[in-house]
Parts: C-alpha cells; sequence; structure tokens
C-alpha cells in the first residue's frame, strides 16, 4: 500500500496522476472516491469522454465497488468514505474500498486518515 498526501486543492490531479500510471500497468485499474469526491475524476461514460478518449479506468463508490476486484485501486479520501455514512457503515465501506485490490493499492487523501489506518504502516508495500 502506498500513501499519497496532497494539499486539498492539490487533490483531483494526483487522483489523475496516480491513476493514470497505475492505469499504465497490466490489468484493470479503479478509482474509489467518497460520492461527493466522485465527479471530479472522469469517467468514460460522460464528461465528453468516449471509448477512444476515456480514461483507462473506472471511478466508483466503495458501494458500487463491492464485490468487484481490481488489480489496482487509488483509494481518495479515507476520512471522507468513513463520514459519508454513520461511524460503523462508513467503516464497513471504507473496508469494501480497501480490499478491492488484488495487487496495488494507493491511498490519495489531503486530510488526516482515519484513527483506524493512521497507525498503519502504509509505506510502499
Amino acid at each position: 500500500m502506498c500513501r499519497v498526501q496532497v494539499a486539498a486543492d492539490e487533490l483531483a490531479a494526483a487522483v489523475m496522476r496516480e491513476a493514470a500510471a497505475e492505469a499504465e500497468r497490466e490489468g484493470r485499474t479503479a478509482v474509489i472516491a467518497p460520492a461527493a469526491l466522485l465527479p471530479e475524476v472522469p469517467h468514460g461514460d460522460e464528461s465528453g469522454f468516449d471509448e477512444q478518449t476515456a480514461p483507462p479506468f473506472q471511478a466508483l463508490t466503495p458501494r458500487a465497488a463491492k464485490g468487484l476486484e481490481f488489480d489496482r485501486v487509488v483509494l481518495v479520501e479515507p476520512a471522507a468514505i468513513v463520514e459519508d455514512g454513520e461511524r460503523i457503515d462508513g467503516l464497513r465501506a471504507l473496508y469494501v474500498a480497501l480490499t478491492r485490490s488484488t495487487k496495488t493499492l494507493v491511498v490519495v487523501h489531503s486530510r488526516a486518515l482515519p484513527d483506524e489506518l493512521s497507525g498503519t504502516d502504509m509505506r510502499g508495500v
């Protein structure tokens, strides 16, 4: 797991940079973000993208990602995911998001990580 902390105004650009880098590698890539931040991440089916110009990754919420697997996941703003639901539901959503990747997980955030993650050694595993 790799952690990328940025200033709030750099979050969207950092997510795009990390997602593009992961998408260049073999396998399926997804960006998992809280619903409020998802519009900032381009999808292949909106924002003027078509099949030939779509970014090579999916962007979805933790709820939409439930039951899916990806080789690589860029997880956006874990604290906001926890806050999207009541505490327990938010932690469950975060667990879903954290466990969708089979190979690489990159956490991009501007806010402090939730207490449940802050003690975790997240240096490039």
